[in-house]
This record gives structure tokens, sequence and C-alpha cells, in this order.
């Protein structure tokens, strides 16, 4: 199965006009893995979770990666069934380096998130999608990181108007 016409193939889930989730936590992996992992990063950009951030982050890293772990490839999978397992593991690293660069960028600084703050849960970003990673490697085959950071950059070359080989 190829696993960059899976991700690129993903048609998210509706979500519902009123949110079911429980916490702030709950609302970003509902979110995420019905297809719409930015818009599950740019939850957190809010003044109130200032001084939360930590916290909220940990427990939606801690969830997501519950989801990744059920989500291992196997060879024995239905079509169907490892494309719902790619897609899961291709939001849950979307959404975590979604956070990451919203996080770097200014609009972390909008939010008004601490360099403290947003240094600490970058950090726990990177060891997670290292793990991930690793995950990954084990299991053998095609790397669903490699082919989200590739799918990330095609669509901020497409943003800014530009074609493989040129130069900004």
């Amino acid at each position: 199965m190829d696993v960059r016409s899976v991700i690129r193939e993903e048609n998210p889930k509706d979500l519902p006009s009123l949110p079911q989730s429980l916490d702030h936590a709950d609302h970003m992996l509902r979110t995420a893995l019905s297809g719409y992992p930015r818009l599950a990063a740019d939850h957190l950009l809010r003044r109130e979770m200032r001084g939360k951030l930590a916290k909220t982050v940990g427990n939606s890293i801690r969830r997501l990666d519950l989801e990744f772990r059920k989500s291992t490839p196997s060879a024995e999978d239905s079509e169907e069934d490892g494309k719902g397992k790619i897609l899961v593991r291709h939001n849950a690293y979307e959404a975590l380096i979604e956070i990451a660069m919203n996080l770097v960028g200014i609009e972390g600084v909008w939010a008004g998130f601490s360099s403290e703050e947003r240094d600490g849960v970058f950090n726990h970003i990177v060891e997670t999608l290292e793990t991930w990673e690793n995950l990954e490697g084990k299991n053998g085959g095609v790397s669903i990181a490699s082919a989200t950071v590739e799918e990330l950059i095609l669509n901020m070359k497409k943003v800014h108007g530009r074609r493989d080989g040129e130069r900004a």
C-alpha cells in the first residue's frame, strides 16, 4: 500500500457543529484523528491556555500515543484497516509537528506562552516524535513520518507558489 497516496486521498470526517469533547486534550485528539491535525494544533493558540499548555499537550500526547501504538500496520490488515492505521499515524505526526511549528513561530508568542513553556512542550513533542519514529523503524515498511513531512513540505511549497527545484 502506497503511504503517500493514502495520505493524499484522505477524506476528513465531518466535525460536529457542537464539540463533544471532554476537555482541550480530548478536543485535540478527536479533531486531529478526524483528519484536521492543523485545526487541532491551532486549538491551543488561546490565551486561556497560558500556564496550562504543558498539561494539555502532555495529555494529548499520552492519548495520541495510545492511538499510535494501536495502529501498528500488519500484513493481515484489510485494505481499509491498513489505510485507517496509516491515517491515524499520519494525523498524530502532523498534529504534533504543527504544534511544534506554532510554538517556534510567532503564534506561540501571540498566544502569550512564555519561552519556558514553549521550550518544555517543544522538547516533549520532539521526544515523542523520536519514539514514534523508532517504533516505526522496528516495524519496517515505509515511514509514515517521512511521508508526513514530505506532504507538509509539498503543501508549504504550494502556499509559496514554488515547484520542486525552485529556490526562494
